[in-house]
């Protein structure tokens, strides 16, 4: 594996309250997830940068997830880290969700970089983002 692909502070969805650094494929993960969990143009100096998967969250039951499949890998694609990507979005029922906007999205990412690929799974919920690094 290069050693080519940062460090950053530990942040998914918010900053660590101990300022934890994380390097290498952690870096390169939690890059593309704060890409895949960002709206569109949510950076003002960016107007590229940014799909937030959570909007799929709500939408009924075998809505297009091959369309979020594939804005997640544009999105990770931008990234010049990342020289290939697939993904896969899974709807999940919460059975006891008063409404649809409780239900789940498991979303697996395949990315490679010049250390080869590996694979990192992200739960989507109303509560925020969990990300499980597979492969490294």
């Amino acid at each position: 594996m290069t050693d080519s692909l940062g460090t950053d502070f530990y942040c998914i969805d918010d900053l660590d309250a101990n300022l934890t650094l994380v390097s290498e494929r952690v870096c390169l993960a939690h890059a593309v997830v704060r890409r895949v969990s960002t709206p569109s143009f949510g950076l003002h100096y960016d107007g590229n940068y940014g799909y937030d998967i959570r909007e799929e969250l709500g939408k009924p039951q075998g809505s297009p997830n091959r369309l979020a499949a594939h804005r997640i890998e544009a999105e990770a694609l931008k990234d010049e880290r990342v020289s290939n990507a697939a993904a896969t979005v899974t709807y999940v029922a919460v059975a006891d969700a008063p409404d649809k906007q409780n239900d789940e999205l498991t979303v697996d990412i395949w990315l490679e970089d010049d250390g080869g690929p590996f694979e990192l799974v992200a739960a989507v919920s109303s509560d925020g983002i969990t990300v499980e690094l597979l492969g490294d």
